[in-house]
């Protein structure tokens, strides 16, 4: 059940040309400067700037999905025999080692809505085929789809999208699943697991807006697939402020941002999942006693007083001692400061983020918060 929020940050973003300048500025070439009747952004003027170019490039991909989908559609005939030509053909590359992973893309999905014919060949990556897609197609996650551009010269909108969206290879587009369908997340796979060899546990890396809506409604769904796992595994929160959250606009970044701080110090003690829970439920609690929340409440948060306030530091601190945490020592947890805010951002961006809460496990499956607990024991069967 969504919640009613407030507008879309997003409208406030920038355009193309703004985005590709500071894509150059994050790759060392200089910070750009900002135009005189630029917009002020949603982030405050001290929030890193590649923070910044992560929220814009996750949204334009949302931006770039929707656009397809929402076009009218155009009256269709059936494909006959001689029109084969107009049939996309699609190499979808897949894994074994990925059961709860679908064996399809979301760009199949626009095809569909947008009623576009086409014929899918499943090539399983470690085949001796698959093997040479990934080599030959650089593809460094799974499922991903290799679109033949000839039939799509019959599409012209949507030719025109692929070829501002995607990387265009030897006649194909090389399409990862970036999950362009905005009502539903589907899991993925990563072919390289080396960044996540610096602990000897399983490392779950959940990212996500303590204040997103729909991070509040999914919150009994994470502490329940954390439940049994906190202290065998290495769980690392990573905080990214969405373009939608329960928050005004112009709220203080400083303020927003700061549950982040005792979400990441709880996960380093082993008690996120209480403090998610305590957290959450002092911001939707409607009846009852407080910090308690049932899912219904959650549901609706935004009937909650609490609702669109954000916390002070004293108000987390009291949440704290409600989670079972020495209040003081949360108090003392390290302040997200930019290089860890640099850290999430460069994470997200490695990671395709688009969506949130969604959670990173062993550096190779990228799943929704339902899924992490199938996912961690798909990456270490010790721990169920």
């Amino acid at each position: 059940m969504a919640l009613a929020g407030k507008n879309d940050k997003a409208g406030k973003k920038g355009n193309i040309e703004e985005i590709e300048e500071m894509g150059k500025a994050a790759e060392g070439t200089g910070v750009p400067e900002k135009p005189k009747d630029a917009k002020k952004s949603w982030f405050l003027a001290d929030v890193p700037v590649y923070l910044i170019i992560l929220i814009l490039i996750l949204g334009l991909v949302g931006g770039y999905a929707m656009s397809l989908l929402l076009q009218p559609q155009a009256p269709t005939t059936p494909i006959g025999p001689g029109d084969e030509e107009k049939t996309i053909k699609v190499e979808l590359v897949y894994s074994d080692d990925c059961g709860f992973c679908r064996k399809s893309n979301t760009i199949l999905d626009v095809f569909d809505a947008k009623q576009i014919p086409y014929k899918v060949e499943e090539v399983e990556a470690s085949s001796p085929k698959g093997l040479q897609l990934i080599s030959d197609f650089g593809i460094n996650s799974v499922p991903t789809a290799l679109v033949s551009e000839k039939a799509l010269e019959f599409y012209s909108t949507e030719k025109r999208a692929m070829d501002e969206s995607f990387v265009l290879k030897d006649g194909k587009y090389i399409v990862p699943e970036l999950n362009l369908d905005q009502d539903s997340l589907y899991a993925k796979m990563y072919l390289d697991t080396s960044a996540c060899n610096d602990s000897n546990k399983v490392v779950v890396e959940l990212f996500d807006d303590p204040y997103s809506e729909l991070g509040i409604v999914e919150t009994k769904t994470i502490n329940g697939e954390l439940a049994g796992l906190e202290g065998k595994i290495d769980l690392r929160y990573n905080y990214i402020e969405w373009n939608v959250n329960s928050l005004a606009d112009d709220f203080p970044f400083r303020l927003e941002s700061l549950p982040a701080k005792y979400l990441r110090c709880a996960a380093g003690l082993g008690k996120f999942a209480e403090y998610n829970d305590a957290l959450k439920g002092a911001y939707c609690n409607i009846i009852g006693v407080e910090p308690e929340a049932t899912q219904e409440e959650l549901d609706t948060c935004n009937l909650s007083k609490h609702y669109g306030n954000g916390f002070t530091d004293a108000e987390l601190k009291n949440v704290a001692t409600w989670a079972g945490m020495d209040a003081n020592t949360a108090a003392a947890c390290a302040p997200l400061s930019e290089e860890a805010y640099g850290e999430t951002a460069a994470r997200g961006l490695e990671f395709k983020i688009t969506r949130i809460p969604t959670a990173v496990v062993a550096c190779k499956y990228n799943v929704p918060v339902d899924m992490i607990k199938d996912a961690a024991c798909n990456a270490d069967s010790s721990l169920c």
